[in-house]
């Protein structure tokens, strides 16, 4: 399975001290061992934004062209987007949810940033968004 992102990816975006606290669901240091299972755990968020997102693509017009790319291989930025905050969002609930709306329905950034990338794949599987590569 091809990944659209990388650690680096996701760090940019939430930092590499948030990103290691989710990960970590063992001892509190950082470090031997425990450094293993917190990259192996972020690389299992990649690697299920990225299944996420072929199984939504694969009732688009891109399906023919999974994991999607452009000519030179380079991943869109919406799809890196997409799988920055999906990867995110699996990393940062194992946490739990702190905020809640009136209604009781929880409310972060990670939750927001995991409908905001639900509803761009949403919207390619549309014909809404067009990433600019090669259909079917």
């Amino acid at each position: 399975m091809a990944y659209y992102v990388t650690s680096q990816d996701i760090y940019d975006r939430y930092h590499i001290g948030n990103v290691r606290i989710w990960a970590n669901m063992g001892a509190v240091a950082d470090s031997g061992s425990n450094a293993t299972d917190i990259n192996n755990r972020i690389a299992r968020a990649i690697a299920w934004a990225a299944a996420l997102t072929d199984a939504r693509l694969r009732a688009s017009p891109y399906r023919g062209h999974l994991p999607i790319a452009d000519d030179a291989g380079a991943v869109p930025l919406l799809i890196v987007d997409v799988n920055v905050k999906l990867a995110g969002y699996w990393l940062s609930t194992s946490r739990g949810t702190k905020d809640y709306d009136k209604d009781g329905n929880p409310i972060t950034q990670y939750i927001s940033d995991y409908r905001d990338a639900l509803d761009v794949l949403e919207r390619i599987v549309d014909g809404k968004l067009d990433l600019g590569i090669v259909k079917g």
